[in-house]
């Protein structure tokens, strides 16, 4: 039997029919999630488990160590199967195995445990079954990692979520006094990096989703260790200077040397750590960038130049950077089409012209499969500069008159019907489209609110995202409570750079967030003319 040992996003040929998934040394359970081309678990039964036990085509748990996979018995819809394991204990690293009559595939995870870890994908590329070692964990347990594929609240409700939330990364010393000039306070140096792997096949928004989680606790640790060293600095400053009578001492004078000495050595290890694997990270996303789709890389990128359209399943609307701890920038990205409606945050929509611009083009571009659609509500005519530009994606003009507000959502809620009917009786998937409204919420009919209230949640099914600009308080303070709760559903986004946050879902640290703008000039009605030829 040959052993093939895989990193996080390598991938190789899976030649067996029948696998059996199970990972070493844990208590915990194991689960499979069978998924379609488009990432998205289509019903209950597709999800297997100890919690949720059933018995779809080509699945099987054996016990509840291991979950057997028939690949030639899968239904046809499906197209990628995760292997989860749920429960891991936290303080370990995981060791996943994939075995067959032939071959054993082994996928060791040094990483922080969730208590919900994606450690196989299982998935089809032109007839042929891979698997990729993915490593990828979900802090809020099986609900989170299920909500991610788009399986209904009512089926993740009945699985218990983690007692406590997952922690940031502290100092391995945090938790007990250190000895006196131990450096054992600092994070634990990271094992050497593996090579950096092209993206090939693997799914670019998860890759992205990543780097950006490593980002994250490797910047929490270092701002973790600062904290810890300075705390402890002042501690023992304070003992060294407590009695009036040796305060003035050579004895009070070196242990004030000292203390600062222990503190400035912890903050070199620690940032030492923290530059090493940062640099590791910028070279990932340097190498990553010429590979993404067009929809995901940046606008520097080539792929821009002539519009390419690329299967992705997700958009780039800014990036996040911590400046007082270093240099790495990272992407921020979402999926597409949009599972929320994007706000962007201005009391002016010509403001925002430049960020929805961005977002436009992107969301067009992600769609690969027929042409979408742009439809824009511009009542204040803030948006004038781009209705020229993207017109060749506008079947209908830009509704300028609140008279006509309601008549153009209630065109667009039926056509959502029909594409979400369409997709229930197995026809093609529907093209989908955008919706712009521009300082949603002012002078508008009050039957919008509740027109875009049914949009929304259509929006999934039929592949449409919303985007609105707003004033940025309407989550709290808006003057009616359906419109707080549209702002507060929303994903607000800055259409500025000037003190915007994000916090990250990891380690909840504030990360300066920078969106993605597009110069109201030429080049907007270039890209769009080239997305618009593609399906020509």
């Amino acid at each position: 039997m040959t052993v093939d040992t895989l990193v996080a996003g390598q991938n190789c040929a899976l030649s067996q029919r029948t696998v059996r998934f199970e990972v070493d040394g844990q208590n915990g359970g194991v689960a499979a999630l069978l998924l379609d081309e488009r990432g998205r678990a289509t019903t209950p039964d597709h999800f297997v488990s100890t919690v949720h036990v059933v018995r779809p085509a080509g699945v099987t748990l054996a016990h509840t160590g291991a979950v057997d996979i028939r690949i030639a018995a899968l239904d046809d819809e499906v197209a990628r199967v995760l292997c989860i394991a749920t429960d891991p204990p936290t303080h370990a690293d995981l060791t996943c195995r994939l075995t067959g009559e032939a071959d054993n595939i082994v996928f060791p995870i040094a990483a922080q445990i969730h208590p919900a870890m994606v450690c196989f994908e299982l998935y089809r590329r032109d007839g042929r079954w891979k698997v990729r070692a993915v490593g990828q964990g979900y802090g809020g347990g099986l609900r989170e990692l299920l909500g991610a594929h788009h399986l209904d609240l009512p089926l993740t409700a009945q699985l218990s979520a983690p007692a406590v939330p997952a922690a940031p990364p502290a100092p391995a010393a945090s938790a007990a006094p250190a000895a006196a000039g131990a450096l054992s306070a600092a994070p634990a140096a990271s094992p050497m990096h593996a090579p950096i792997q092209p993206l090939g096949d693997s799914n670019p928004l998860e890759r992205l989703a990543m780097i950006h989680e490593d980002a994250a606790r490797i910047t929490a640790a270092l701002l973790t260790a600062r904290n810890f060293a300075e705390d402890r600095r002042d501690t023992e400053m304070s003992a060294a200077v407590a009695d009036p009578a040796t305060r003035n001492t050579m004895a009070s004078q070196d242990a004030l040397a000292a203390a600062q000495r222990r503190h400035d050595e912890l903050v070199a290890r620690a940032q030492g750590d923290y530059q090493r694997d940062a640099a590791h990270l910028i070279a990932e996303l340097a190498a990553l960038d010429g590979e993404l789709p067009t929809a995901l890389a940046p606008w520097e990128a080539p792929s821009w130049n002539q519009a390419v359209r690329a299967p992705g399943n997700g958009i780039r609307v800014g990036t996040v950077t911590v400046s007082d701890v270093g240099a790495l920038t990272v992407p921020f990205c979402v999926s597409a089409p949009l599972r929320r409606p994007i706000w962007l945050d201005s009391t002016e929509s010509s403001a925002a012209a430049p960020v929805a611009a961005s977002v436009v083009l992107r969301l067009l571009a992600a769609v690969t499969h027929a042409a979408p659609t742009l439809d824009i509500i511009d009542i204040s005519g803030g948006l004038q500069p781009l209705w020229q530009p993207l017109a060749a994606h506008m079947p209908r003009p830009v509704v300028t008159a609140p008279s006509e507000v309601v008549a153009r959502l209630q065109h667009l809620i039926e056509q959502a019907d029909l594409a979400t009917l369409r997709r229930q009786t197995g026809e093609a998937t529907p093209a989908g489209g955008v919706l712009v409204i521009s300082d949603f919420g002012y002078a508008m009919p009050e039957q919008t609110y509740s027109a875009v209230v049914r949009l929304i949640n259509m929006a999934e099914g039929a592949n449409v995202s919303l985007v609105f600009t707003g004033d940025p308080q309407w989550d709290t303070l808006a003057p009616t409570p359906i419109l707080r709760e549209i702002a507060e559903h929303c994903l607000h986004l800055p259409v500025d750079a000037f003190g915007a946050s994000l916090c990250d879902p990891w380690t909840h640290t504030a990360w300066q967030f920078t969106p993605c703008a597009l110069p109201i000039d030429q080049r907007v009605g270039q890209i769009s003319a080239a997305l618009a030829q593609t399906f020509r």
